[in-house]
């Protein structure tokens, strides 16, 4: 791991631990093991060192997205189904980065929004296109609205990712804080709503 990577990592950890205002460059200095010039020969600003921290993380994921949904040996709804196994995977695995996108979706920095925004539309837009192809295809039903279909999706991995962190409920989290549970359970409820029968 290279000395920037590690200040990435570190990063990450404090600003889901103590929120990006709560940390400081001599926070993720000390716990990467390396000077605050150092941080500042990679990154000019704290918020630099998040915006570069969002803008990785979400482009790998947009990446596996990408070729999820770009899949020709899929269906409609097996897209949407490993969709939803990816996400929530990768949700799970990186609960830090989105307890920073929790804390920061408030706040006053339009770049953080930005990103946040732009990734949130991107995936979304996948889910509808691939939903108003399946249409197309007859092979999920006309009359769910594909717009309202890509939100309730989302939303319900979103809620079912974020809830437990939010409540920081030990025993919610130990019975649904599982990526295969919360896959299985949400790819249950799609297959109910949108084949033909």
């Amino acid at each position: 791991m290279t000395k920037k990577e590690k200040i990435l990592e570190v990063a990450e950890e404090l600003f889901g631990q103590k929120g990006f205002s709560g940390t400081s460059i001599s926070d993720i200095a000390s716990a990467a093991g390396v000077s605050k010039s150092l941080i500042f020969h990679y990154f000019e600003s704290k918020n630099k060192i998040i915006e570069n921290l969002l803008n990785s993380k979400l482009s790998k994921i947009e990446e596996s997205i990408s070729e999820i949904f770009e899949d020709k040996n899929l269906a409609s709804i097996e897209k949407i189904l490993s969709f939803v196994d990816s996400y929530v995977k990768f949700l799970l695995s990186n609960s830090c980065l989105f307890q920073i996108i929790l804390r920061e979706s408030i706040n006053e920095d339009k770049k953080i929004e930005e990103a946040i925004g732009l990734h949130t539309r991107y995936i979304f837009e996948k889910i509808r296109n691939e939903t108003e192809e399946g249409q197309k295809s007859g092979a999920l039903s006309k009359e769910i609205n594909p717009y309202f279909f890509s939100f309730m999706v989302l939303s319900q991995i979103h809620s079912l990712v974020f809830l437990p962190i939010l409540l920081k409920d030990a025993k919610l989290k130990s019975r649904i804080y599982r990526a295969d549970y919360i896959s299985n359970q949400l790819k249950k409820l799609i297959l109910k709503g949108v084949l033909v029968e």
